[in-house]
């Protein structure tokens, strides 16, 4: 019983240091909201290779007794505060760049494309299924800063940006996604349409 509860941070320190990783020390803020709480029990789910697996190991590393992981994530509030930069961390084209590596096991799955003309104007990112992975649905992502998610969603209706594909026959998912420079703070909304 000791080991599954106090795992260490072996598996988390590996990963960090691997040549991808990708930041998901958020959820841990989300956890500490809901500890104590009736809401006490989160499912951690993912689509297949997403990184449930690392998730896991960042959240035993995080929550072990049998560790102390105090400098392992040290590194990621003052990456995100100190050493980002405003001029080049603050648009949209960085927050695409921040989703394309979020989703880099997509590619597997679906043809991936930045700025697709549709409608009266560009998609800032879609996703499109790809013949051979099964019934997934399509993905069209709008992405905004200093506005809110449901402007975005809001853009993608007006401008009829689901037109480009019109000749897709599976479900539609829309993203609209909002960048806070202020707070440093994302606010997302999904639909299906």
């Amino acid at each position: 019983m000791g080991i599954y509860f106090n795992p260490g941070n072996e598996g988390f320190a590996s990963d960090v240091n691997s040549d991808i990783y990708v930041d998901k020390t958020g959820l841990i803020k989300h956890m500490n909201k809901s500890l104590g709480k009736a809401q006490r029990c989160i499912a951690v789910s993912h689509a297949r290779r997403f990184g449930k697996s690392q998730a896991a190991g960042m959240l035993e590393a995080y929550y072990s007794l049998g560790c102390d992981s105090k400098e392992l994530f040290a590194p990621f509030e003052i990456a995100h505060e100190n050493y980002a930069s405003v001029f080049k961390y603050n648009d949209e084209n960085s927050l695409s760049c921040v989703l394309t590596m979020a989703y880099f096991t997509a590619p597997a799955y679906y043809t991936v494309i930045r700025e697709l003309p549709g409608g009266k104007g560009f998609a800032d990112l879609v996703f499109i299924p790809r013949t051979d992975s099964g019934s997934k649905p399509a993905i069209m992502v709008e992405l905004k800063a200093d506005k809110d998610a449901e402007t975005a969603i809001r853009q993608i209706k007006e401008r009829r940006y689901a037109g480009a594909l019109q000749h897709y026959k599976g479900a539609i998912i829309l993203v609209g996604i909002n960048y806070d420079k202020a707070s440093k703070k994302h606010t997302c909304l999904i639909e299906k349409i």
